[in-house]
């Protein structure tokens, strides 16, 4: 969340309308990247609307798939426990709020050997 002076209003002079849906292309949104990118596109934000008040705040909460890599070490596989963090960054240093959600996922890996015995 941000505010943007250029995007103020008053509401009594519009219809009272204090909200618009603005899609991200036709404004600035700061660009938030993965720093540690395993994909050859670092912005993988889908371009969606952002929330705009009459008083120049502005909500953008865009859609995100990440590939990163997860280094570990393979003589203990699989009886390992791996973390990968992600590392998130602005190129402008501005007054952006970030709220960034911490998820844990647990992932099972493993071996298989298909013998012909039936499927």
């Amino acid at each position: 969340m941000w505010n943007d002076y250029n995007l103020r209003w008053k509401p009594e002079e519009f219809g009272n309308i204090q909200t618009l849906r603005i899609p991200s292309t036709q404004i600035w949104v700061p660009d938030i990247l993965l720093y540690n990118s395993a994909d050859d596109k670092f912005d993988a934000a889908m371009k969606v609307n952002a929330v705009v008040q009459h008083n120049g705040d502005i909500l953008y909460v865009p859609p995100v798939l990440f590939k990163s890599t997860c280094p570990f070490d393979i003589v203990a596989f699989p009886f390992v426990s791996i973390k990968t963090m992600f590392q998130l960054y602005r190129t402008f240093i501005l007054n952006v709020c970030l709220f960034l959600d911490t998820q844990h996922c647990t992932l099972k890996f493993g071996s298989w050997t298909y013998d012909d015995a039936g499927m």
